[in-house]
């Protein structure tokens, strides 16, 4: 009897959710290019970028009406929202609700309310992103109260929930220990060790053999712009921040970025920092400024990576690890550095990393061949020196 009510009342409920997709997510797909059809897809739950469409008969009477001309464009559109949320109401009676501590959404406004008043509130980017973040991170605790909790307790129960997600682990470890901090808790709890990739990296003279390529519908921007990244190792919204007098005559002194909607804003650590620059490119910050204004802002909503990848597959088709993205740029200037014999503190406080961070990545490439010629030279001079 329970299941005729419920298909009465929602006459399009399919077998859709189960114990594995049931955290994923649905998307309404419009007519376009070669479909003519709406379609609504779901996440796959292997890969969570990969997208499946779904055979929903409720959705093939919508398109019918819609092709036949007897429903509108919006108002096709609007039936394919009504039962995606119905869809949605489907996947809450199969996935168990959230259970937590009441104590702990306390502890989460107060740290809220103290830690991002609202003049911090106003200069943040995305502050609903950032209370979401510590909202994930409370609902991950269950019915575990961090104010009296064990270590063992809470720490078994994050490494068991986020087994198969390293990083998401760490990241709601990051949010848990500002929160244990901020209850005066006296333990902090364990991250995953970080999956690192192999570095993919430019050295100077592949970069000029690539500097032609980056000629943008006969733009020098982005040639400017990837000089600029490779000679500094700045990051993106940190070079279209730059203003002439923060340019000196071996250093840029960082101390904002801009955001794609070309908002100002702190840099990623909130921390300021001059970088030193790299005397073969220094000329390029000239000829930055000379660019037009309005050429920079055009350019700073597009895909950098994407652009920079496709041209560096142009010039090596079958050297996959020099398919680089924009910020491998920033990759390129420290092991630059690191080879001209550079301390890690030197290349991370031009960075504005961490030690430890630059450690993990590039302290494999302290020798290479303009360290090998450098040391070559020094061991020619020593032994000039004790001939007679």
């Amino acid at each position: 009897m329970v299941e005729v009510l419920l298909h009465l009342c929602y006459p399009i409920v399919m077998d859709i959710w189960t114990a594995d997709n049931k955290d994923c997510y649905l998307r309404l797909c419009k007519p376009r290019h070669k479909h003519k059809t709406f379609r609504i897809q779901i996440q796959d739950h292997t890969n969570l970028k990969k997208w499946k469409t779904l055979r929903l008969e409720r959705l093939d009477k919508i398109n019918k009406s819609y092709r036949s001309g007897t429903t509108s464009f919006d108002g096709a559109v609007d039936k394919c929202k009504r039962l995606i949320q119905q869809l949605y109401k489907e996947r809450a009676r199969v996935r168990p609700a959230l259970v937590f501590h009441n104590t702990n959404n306390k502890i989460l406004q107060q740290y809220w309310e103290s830690k991002y008043p609202l003049r911090q509130k106003r200069k943040m980017a995305a502050p609903e992103a950032a209370y979401n973040d510590l909202k994930a991170a409370i609902n991950s605790c269950g019915n575990i109260p961090l104010d009296s909790c064990s270590y063992e307790e809470l720490q078994d129960a994050i490494d068991e929930k986020y087994e198969d997600n390293p990083n998401k682990q760490r990241r709601i470890v990051g949010r848990l220990n500002s929160l244990l901090k901020f209850v005066d808790r006296p333990f902090v709890l364990d991250r995953y060790d970080p999956k690192r990739h192999p570095v993919k990296y430019l050295s100077l003279n592949e970069f000029k053999a690539l500097y032609p390529a980056l000629l943008y519908r006969d733009s020098v921007v982005f040639q400017l712009l990837c000089c600029l990244g490779i000679y500094s190792g700045l990051r993106v919204g940190e070079i279209f921040a730059l203003r002439k007098e923060d340019v000196k005559r071996d250093h840029v002194s960082v101390t904002e970025q801009v955001t794609r909607k070309r908002k100002r804003t702190d840099t990623k650590n909130k921390k300021h920092r001059k970088a030193f620059t790299i005397p073969e490119g220094r000329h390029y910050f000239e000829e930055w400024f000379n660019t037009s204004e309005e050429e920079r802002n055009e350019l700073r909503n597009k895909k950098h990576s994407e652009l920079l990848k496709t041209r560096c597959a142009k010039i090596w088709p079958d050297r996959r690890d020099k398919h680089i993205y924009f910020h491998c740029l920033r990759h390129s200037y420290a092991i630059v550095l690191a080879s001209r014999g550079a301390s890690m503190t030197y290349i991370a406080q031009c960075l504005g990393n961490s030690i430890q961070v630059c450690e993990q990545y590039y302290v494999g490439f302290m020798l290479v061949d303009e360290s090998l010629e450098n040391l070559g030279r020094l061991f020619e001079h020593e032994t000039k020196k004790r001939e007679p």
